[in-house]
């Protein structure tokens, strides 16, 4: 989870660690030290007072695909 939020933190900036939302659920296990990798694909926007929300699936998988993490994401857009 915490590497969702950097990702999100990354793009996002103060629109995901003040407005951010995240929905996951944990589907596999991750061994220590196994390769691992976040990802994201925003599926939409949505207007939010003067702001645009992103809203995201995001996942984190194993080298193999097999994924560890799934789950949904929002953040407000910089402008």
């Amino acid at each position: 989870v915490c590497f969702i939020s950097e990702m999100m933190t990354n793009r996002f900036g103060a629109g995901w660690y003040q407005r951010g939302r995240m929905d996951g659920k944990f589907i596999n296990i991750l061994w220590p030290d196994e390769p691992l990798t976040i990802r994201g694909v925003i599926t939409g926007r949505t207007t939010e007072n003067a702001a645009t929300r992103a809203n995201l699936s995001v996942w984190c998988e194993k080298d193999d695909g097999t994924k560890t993490i799934v789950g949904t994401a929002s953040a407000i857009e910089r402008q």
